[in-house]
């Protein structure tokens, strides 16, 4: 389900969040990104699947196919699985389906523990009045998708992975400008 105020035709200043109270946004932001990181975590488990599935099966043929009588047939049958095996694993390397899995999966499970927690007005949001509950599950929601985001591009960008093989590299400290 999506969410109910979307229409990618719409600009930003025609979204009908005006018309909207401030809890249906947040209601709506999340149900939107639980429902888009679910979706994308099915979509990326089953394209890494099915690439490895398609990888084991023509790297278990080869040595079959070898075992013939290893004429221009057996060589042309055993050099397209080969081919098959490196595309399988060049577009799993190139795409990362499994780490888009593993992390879009863990994302909507945050979000919708967030979201029982908000639901049954336990831990953190027990204490807090209504108005405070809401701005509170807005930042929290917005937290886990940045966090996810700032994940992937990470992932996307190319020799930017200096923090994850030295752990006392730190990310540069953003300082902001004095106030006028």
């Amino acid at each position: 389900m999506a969410c109910r105020f979307w229409n990618p035709k719409l600009s930003p200043a025609q979204l009908p969040i005006k018309d909207m109270g401030h809890k249906d946004v947040i209601l709506n932001r999340l149900e939107d990104q639980l429902v888009w990181y679910d979706n994308k975590s099915v979509v990326s488990e089953i394209r890494f699947k099915t690439l490895k599935v398609i990888a084991i099966i023509s790297a278990g043929l080869v040595p079959l196919v070898v075992m013939s009588d290893g004429d221009l047939v057996a060589r042309l049958i055993t050099a397209s699985l080969g081919l098959i095996v490196t595309v399988c694993e060049g577009l799993q390397q190139l795409n990362q389906y499994q780490q888009n899995w593993i992390s879009y999966r863990a994302t909507a499970e945050a979000l919708k523990h967030e979201m029982y927690i908000f639901g049954a007005q336990a831990g953190d949001y027990a204490v807090l009045d209504e108005s405070l509950r809401y701005q509170r599950l807005a930042e929290r929601v917005e937290s886990l998708v940045s966090v996810e985001h700032a994940k992937w591009i990470a992932n996307q960008t190319p020799g930017k992975d200096t923090h994850k093989s030295d752990p006392a590299a730190k990310p540069p400290t953003v300082v902001s400008p004095p106030a006028p």
